[in-house]
């Protein structure tokens, strides 16, 4: 099928891109309302002329997975597919392609693991919901909020090859046939979701652009948007930009600020450029590769109001960033015609020294405090090092550090202890599941989810998931479920921590069949 003009990336015609598929996963988040997860699917290899995002029904996965382990239950009187019923039918390859006449019903148990059920994705994917963005989108986020009584929640999708930021407002709406979904990005803020046309691609209304032309530090959006990061509380959505060389010029790097306060008003421009902070660590050259955004902590008392803290792709260096003007607390400046001034400067400064001289390319930093057997508390903090490729004499690890405070107001930051972890470590996240805090690290390289006990420094499982998982969210519908993107096969896998649960620290489901890189 050709598509021209409003539905290509480039403005050229091309391929649209299917609607009810995941491919090349590039980000993935999970909708607190609603039994959805939204995909950003990458069209990293261009054969389509856009990506897209898709809202897949994680309610439906659970009821066809359950179903297909007792297809005697009550519920299971809803699923019409005769290929779920007792026997489950074993999976005839390994792998399948895209082009073998599959019905988008189908579902087999996997040949090397009867606990998986290997399930085509077109059955969960609300299509008439998917929209289209540009190429290379990565990381989203998501914004929830209330709009004249209504559950609203904006996602926000980092574009590279534009470069933008791109937004949709989505909305749910149950009735006798379930919860649906509708995501808008097109027209008007707000325009009621009947009116808009269904799988359109996001327009400039709902894109923030790096202008043509725009010069190398111009205060635009720079190139190369990678990391996101949102405050709710502040209403604020940080981006952490890549660099790129252009004759022999350093260009991108750096965190722009978008002032996303006052969702709920319907007002033309709800989302706008408000800063840039090109200068993150120090010394200002190839380090400013933002590669990982965390949000700042409460837990223990800083030296001043920590934002955002920022890591590098080329550094060792850990930039805790702080508003040059710090917004009003109860955001009574959101109403103003201007944007509010977010720009970051570096605050809370300090080095991850466990790999010096080498050890670059930190990958995120987590706050914790660690419980002592009396009671007592210690502020702590996890540096996640990616580290170059030569994995003998520089592993890539977790770094314990302690963030002690000194009397001068800063902290101690010596390290305490290293955990050596797998290869290619690209991000880290902190949940509770039921067995207490746990840090799940992303393994890109090795296709694994590490599971780490914070408190003990050890690895407590490792999960297979398969070459090139990107993000893994926890959905707040079903806390023991994982929903781990998988770039290279093009397919979301589930993984079971459930305590007690027969099948914990396993992959369950995988919505999308396994296929090779490309298919």
């Amino acid at each position: 099928m050709v598509a021209a003009g409003g539905g290509c990336s480039f403005g050229e015609s091309g391929i649209a891109p299917p609607t009810n598929r995941i491919f090349l996963p590039g980000g993935v988040v999970a909708d607190p309302e609603a039994d959805f997860v939204y995909v950003v699917n990458s069209n990293s290899d261009l054969r389509f002329n856009a990506g897209t995002v898709v809202a897949v029904d994680i309610a439906l996965a659970k009821l066809v997975r359950d179903c297909a382990e007792d297809p005697t239950a009550p519920a299971c009187g809803t699923v019409s597919d005769p290929l779920l019923q007792s026997p489950r039918l074993m999976c005839t390859k390994t792998r399948f392609s895209r082009t073998e006449p599959v019905a988008d019903n189908y579902c087999c148990v996997d040949m090397f693991d009867s606990n998986i059920l290997n399930c085509n994705e077109p059955q969960f994917v609300q299509d008439d919901a998917t929209i289209q963005i540009g190429s290379y989108g990565g990381p989203i986020q998501l914004q929830d909020f209330q709009r004249n009584g209504e559950a609203v929640r904006r996602i926000f999708v980092a574009v590279r090859a534009e470069p933008s930021i791109t937004f949709a407002d989505v909305t749910s709406l149950t009735d006798a046939a379930g919860t649906h979904v509708a995501m808008r990005c097109t027209g008007k803020h707000g325009a009621p979701a009947e009116t808009l046309p269904k799988n359109a691609f996001c327009d400039e209304n709902w894109r923030i652009r790096r202008p043509g032309g725009a010069t190398p530090g111009a205060l635009a959006l720079p190139e190369e948007p990678h990391v996101l990061a949102l405050d709710n509380q502040r209403q604020a959505l940080f981006v952490g930009h890549l660099t790129v060389t252009d004759n022999s010029q350093v260009q991108g790097g750096g965190i722009s600020a978008f002032d996303v306060c006052n969702p709920e008003q319907d007002y033309s421009s709800p989302v706008r450029f408000a800063g840039l902070a090109h200068n993150t660590f120090v010394p200002s050259t190839l380090s400013q590769a933002v590669a990982m955004l965390s949000m700042g902590s409460d837990q223990y008392p800083l030296p001043s109001p920590t934002v955002v803290y920022a890591t590098s792709r080329y550094s060792t260096a850990v930039s805790g960033m702080v508003f040059l003007r710090e917004p009003a607390s109860d955001n009574a400046d959101c109403n103003a015609d201007a944007p509010r001034d977010l720009t970051l400067v570096p605050g809370d400064h300090f080095f991850s020294s466990a790999f010096l001289p080498n050890g670059n390319d930190v990958r995120g930093i987590l706050f914790y405090q660690a419980k002592l057997p009396d009671g007592t508390k210690l502020p702590r903090a996890f540096v996640l090092h990616r580290n170059d490729a030569d994995t003998v004499a520089n592993p890539a690890g977790l770094v314990l550090l302690d963030r002690s405070p000194l009397p001068d107001g800063t902290f101690s930051d010596d390290p305490l202890a290293i955990l050596q972890v797998c290869n290619g470590p690209t991000a880290m996240q902190m949940h509770n599941f039921g067995r207490g805090d746990r840090i799940f690290i992303t393994c890109y390289d090795d296709g694994q989810i590490y599971v780490v006990d914070p408190d003990a420094l050890t690895i407590a499982a490792t999960v297979d998931v398969g070459v090139g998982p990107t993000s893994l969210v926890f959905s707040p519908r079903q806390p023991g479920i994982a929903y781990v993107a998988s770039f290279v096969n093009s397919h979301l896998s589930l993984i079971d921590f459930r305590p007690g649960s027969p099948t914990e620290n396993r992959v369950i489901m995988r919505i999308g069949l396994p296929h090779g890189f490309g298919e």
